[in-house]
């Protein structure tokens, strides 16, 4: 029981830990940046990272061992929903990765940390659509608990 309730827990835990620091992007992210800046962006796209491998991990426990069961998620197109937004959201996620790498590589050189125009727009409409999709995903797991979307 109490192994359940720490990984519901510790799922809500990684959906914040995503979300939080895709919104502090947002606001960080500018055409140009100081060195602290860009570390900042870096680090806060390192926990995203680490948050969506753990948003996996405890979605896997519960799928297979504190919820439902694999038969309801499977059968439930809330859960496939989710699940797929949850994907779109990590593809998008790529591109603003790779540029803050790019930065960062930068700030390792010494070069000027300027991000194209069209390159800033870019990285900030994903960021932008990124926390859009993400905060569907919790809408649809509370209609999941309600039992809602089962196919069965």
């Amino acid at each position: 029981m109490f192994s359940s309730a720490l990984t519901s827990y510790l799922h809500v835990i990684c959906i914040l830990g995503m979300y939080v620091p895709l919104c502090f992007e947002a606001f960080l992210l500018k055409p140009k940046l100081s060195k602290g800046e860009v570390q900042t962006l870096f680090r806060a796209d390192a926990i995203y990272g680490v948050s969506a491998i753990g948003m996996v991990a405890t979605g896997l426990l519960r799928m297979y061992y504190f919820g439902k069961g694999v038969e309801y998620y499977g059968a439930n197109y809330l859960f496939i929903l989710k699940f797929s937004l949850f994907i779109v959201v990590g593809l998008l996620s790529i591109y603003p990765t790779i540029q803050f790498f790019k930065l960062r590589k930068k700030v390792k050189q010494e070069a000027p940390l300027e991000i194209e125009v069209s390159v800033y727009k870019r990285v900030r409409t994903m960021i932008y659509i990124e926390i859009a999709l993400l905060s569907i995903i919790p809408l649809l797991a509370s209609m999941m608990a309600r039992f809602m979307g089962y196919m069965g």
